[in-house]
């Protein structure tokens, strides 16, 4: 494990550490391999300042979010009008519910979450509105053939 070390002579310069382990802090892990330091290669990178977690936890669940919007919305306008797309849809808004809560709640600020959970909500409730529309539509269509 390093660190970075912060002092005027030597700074930017990583220093090896062995009690940084025990500190709490979020866990950054790389898209490659490895991330590169000075010539060194790092896997993993444990951000312990506050505000500096909060705005790399912010950025992470921002574009999770986007792209679960832009997926929700295709699937919304999406011609396969079945249930099973509304269905998909209910799904993937609780499985981001259940990321938030159990991955990156402790590093949000509580109007992030409050904001993301309205708009997950009205997502949420138009896609069990459209659900029960097409329950509806199907129980009207086959009730009306039966005779």
């Amino acid at each position: 494990m390093y660190k970075i070390n912060n002092k005027k002579n030597n700074k930017g310069k990583m220093i090896t550490q062995i009690n940084i382990i025990n500190l709490d802090g979020y866990v950054m892990h790389t898209k490659n391999k490895y991330f590169i330091i000075e010539g060194e290669k790092v896997t993993d990178i444990k951000v312990i300042n506050k505000t500096l977690i909060n705005s790399v936890v912010t950025e992470i669940v921002e574009k999770k979010f986007k792209k679960l919007i832009k997926e929700l919305t295709e699937l919304f306008i999406s011609d396969d009008d079945s249930e099973g797309s509304m269905n998909e849809v209910l799904n993937r808004i609780e499985k981001f519910r259940q990321e938030i809560k159990n991955k990156y709640r402790a590093y949000l600020k509580e109007e992030e979450l409050k904001l993301m959970g309205n708009k997950l909500k009205k997502l949420q409730m138009e896609a069990k509105r459209r659900q029960e529309e097409l329950i509806n539509y199907q129980l009207e269509n086959t009730l009306g053939r039966s005779r």
